[in-house]
């Protein structure tokens, strides 16, 4: 946004007049077309291993090792602090409506990890296929099984800049991706602002297990009935924490008791899934 040491913002005074057009910067030029372009890069390194389909059975096993960031999270918003939680519907963000939604507390772009970032994801599933007898060659059941492992993801520390209006003007504190420990003395009212850091959600795991019946009808036509058990061990995963830091006059601050989640999470319990396919 500055032509000069863009790694702090100039400080606004009046040149005389009384418009609040008329604020220039102390130092520099700072024009409106030159704010941070939306961005957003992904590099992933993925090993697989296959075992093709014989001897009535199957495997795929892989680990991906990958990077997500930038300042823009897509069509379909995962900033925890836009929309109290996410944007669900496309082209919806509110990431470039204010200049200083792309901005940092030290004037410099908030581009960092992105809130999907997983840098490691393992992920796997076996079919076995069970012939019965002599039957076999009309009725078998497959038995399948998934797997996954994926790292936590990055939470990043903001507040919300709008006192008159609060609620709706969230700008990151440091970096997207960074989190910042704030701590207060009861005694004397002191903040003490520890120095940011990656901070991630705890693993995410998940396993499903899978049961389908096939009867061969004809050469060309099968009769299956699948019966599919999600998150079969009951796993649980917190996807998200509070992030967001304001005093008690904002209507959406950090508090018991307030109207700010302190933390987010979903808990998966097992679901069955009853399908028939002709």
């Amino acid at each position: 946004m500055f032509r000069h040491k863009p790694d702090r913002l100039r400080e606004l005074r009046p040149t005389g007049l009384s418009r609040a057009a008329d604020l220039r910067p102390v130092s520099g030029i700072c024009p409106p077309s030159k704010l941070f372009p939306g961005s957003r890069s992904y590099d992933g390194l993925e090993l697989r291993l296959t075992k093709g389909a014989s001897q009535h059975w199957m495997a795929m096993a892989s680990y991906t090792y990958s990077r997500l960031r930038g300042n823009y999270t897509g069509l379909t918003t995962t900033d925890v602090a836009d929309g109290g939680g996410g944007r669900n519907s496309p082209n919806n963000s509110r990431s470039f409506d204010e200049p200083y939604f792309s901005f940092n507390a030290n004037g410099t772009s908030s581009s960092g990890l992105l809130p999907t970032d997983r840098p490691n994801a393992f992920k796997g599933y076996t079919y076995y296929e069970m012939p019965w007898g002599k039957f076999g060659h009309k009725l078998n059941t497959d038995f399948g099984l998934f797997q996954v492992l994926y790292s936590g993801s990055p939470l990043t520390s903001y507040m919300d800049v709008g006192y008159s209006s609060p609620g709706a003007w969230p700008v990151d504190i440091v970096n997207r991706g960074k989190w910042v420990d704030v701590t207060q003395d009861p005694a004397t009212g002191n903040i003490t602002v520890g120095s940011p850091y990656t901070k991630r959600t705890p693993w995410y795991t998940q396993s499903d297990f899978n049961i389908q019946q096939n009867y061969k009808v004809t050469e060309r036509n099968d009769l299956s009935f699948s019966v599919t058990f999600a998150n079969l061990l009951n796993q649980r995963a917190v996807t998200s924490y509070g992030q967001q830091i304001d005093p008690n006059d904002s209507q959406s601050f950090l508090s018991p008791g307030g109207s700010f989640i302190a933390s987010q999470g979903i808990m998966l319990t097992p679901r069955l899934r009853i399908a028939c396919r002709a």
